[in-house]
């Protein structure tokens, strides 16, 4: 498993040289010479060059409103594509599609967390949301690729409408989990299924 994990991390950052479709989602990183980055150093480190990166696709691809309010915690390696040494620094390369999934996700998170207008005797009741939302705790020590390999599949899943971390690092990831129907008995048995246990909780579940 180890294996399949550090062979696909090492095609997603050293891939050929391929360039995004739409330029709005390559971003060419330079070195921050003021904290002491080098070209050197940022080859070294890839995923700290796709950091710097994604506060700069969204300011490519969202309003200045759009981009204040992304979250801060959402790392920008979930969303790439491939990552390119060059001269001058590292091209970073964004999955479009994995980018728009999120965006939906996050407008459909707000979507549902806005009040209703009550409706009148005149109007038809506004369409709500049906499903369960749900807080997700994931508690095990993982790598960045493992963590991004299972958001990947629980997104995936055509029971999940919309999956947003909260909170994310090495040992505990929380997330936001609507469901697109009303019924969670199948999450012991997916969580099973990928190796961890499942504990409910009030408000949820706890992965370990």
């Amino acid at each position: 498993m180890m294996r399949i994990l550090l062979m696909t991390v090492a095609t997603m950052l050293f891939a050929s040289p391929s360039y995004a479709q739409d330029a709005r989602y390559q971003v060419d990183v330079l070195p921050d010479q003021q904290n002491g980055e080098s070209v050197a150093s940022l080859h070294a480190d890839i995923p700290l060059a796709v950091e710097h990166a994604l506060p700069i696709l969204w300011q490519q691809i969202l309003t200045p409103e759009e981009a204040a309010a992304m979250p801060q915690n959402v790392r920008g390696i979930r969303f790439l594509q491939r990552a390119i040494p060059t001269p001058s620094g590292v091209t970073v390369i964004f999955d479009e599609g994995r980018v728009s999934k999120f965006l939906e996700n996050q407008a459909a998170l707000k979507a549902a967390s806005e009040p209703q207008p009550e409706a009148s005797e005149a109007q038809a009741a506004p369409v709500v949301h049906n499903g369960l939302s749900l807080e997700l705790t994931v508690d095990r020590t993982a790598t960045l690729a493992e963590q991004v390999l299972l958001e990947g599949d629980l997104s995936s899943d055509a029971r999940v409408d919309v999956l947003v971390p909260v909170q994310l690092n090495e040992h505990v990831c929380k997330y936001h989990l609507l469901l697109k129907v009303a019924d969670d008995s199948w999450i012991p048995l997916w969580f099973a299924r990928h190796g961890l246990a499942v504990t409910p909780l009030p408000e949820g579940w706890i992965a370990h």
